[in-house]
């Protein structure tokens, strides 16, 4: 598909991870691929104390796109509780479904994920069966027919590049993975079977009361949807 017709609707919500979001905007930006953001009004969105962006749609104007993306962040608890947002989620018209990190909450929650593999943020990954999803843990990115879903974070670089190889073609990903210069090497690991056992049960100690509350807030809005 040439890029100058692709069309991403991307959310936008206070309290989301920049770099779920920017991260792959930037690759599509490269790409040359339209991107239009969406929030429940059009105008600004404070996404963290020093950061705010412009949402150019609100959930009621937006326009039909090819492809929904969903990030995630801590404004996801939020969003659970945002019946306007999950209305959007449960309504849009899209060819494509995708998140990064826990925006698949969101998508599981609102149905958009029932009997598809997805994967999410590790330490949240447990949560996408209540959506009746289907948990992949050992990789980065999941492409299921027309879902596809990122891991934690700077997985949306590599989630930016796989989608753009999917819907654009393998030489506009290169191009654009090229001008970000996307070449990671970590010092250290950054994910549960490449980093130390002690790190690792430190943040699970920091993120359970988290954890708890997006696992009250999925099951609510569950039990507030439409049945099918």
């Amino acid at each position: 598909m040439n890029t100058q017709n692709l069309r991403i609707a991307m959310l936008a919500f206070p309290g989301m991870q920049p770099l779920d979001f920017f991260g792959p905007y930037d690759l599509f930006d490269a790409a040359g691929v339209e991107a239009v953001v969406v929030a429940g009004k059009a105008g600004p969105v404070q996404v963290d104390r020093l950061l705010s962006m412009t949402a150019e749609y609100s959930f009621e104007d937006a326009p039909e796109t090819d492809v929904l993306f969903v990030p995630g962040g801590h404004g996801v608890t939020d969003c659970l509780e945002d019946e306007a947002c999950m209305r959007y989620l449960r309504s849009a018209n899209h060819g494509w479904i995708t998140s990064v990190c826990t925006g698949a909450l969101l998508l599981a929650a609102a149905g958009l994920l029932r009997g598809y593999r997805a994967t999410t943020h590790w330490r949240y990954i447990d949560l996408l069966e209540l959506g009746g999803a289907i948990p992949v843990r050992d990789e980065r990115i999941v492409t299921d027919r027309n879902r596809v879903t990122g891991g934690g974070v700077t997985a949306g670089i590599d989630f930016g590049v796989a989608l753009l190889a999917t819907i654009a073609g393998e030489e506009t990903a290169r191009l654009a993975q090229l001008a970000l210069e996307y070449e990671p090497a970590p010092p250290f690991g950054g994910h549960p079977s490449t980093a130390d056992a002690a790190t690792v049960e430190r943040y699970r100690e920091r993120t359970e009361a988290r954890l708890q509350k997006r696992k009250a807030e999925m099951e609510q809005a569950i039990a507030r949807a439409p049945q099918p």
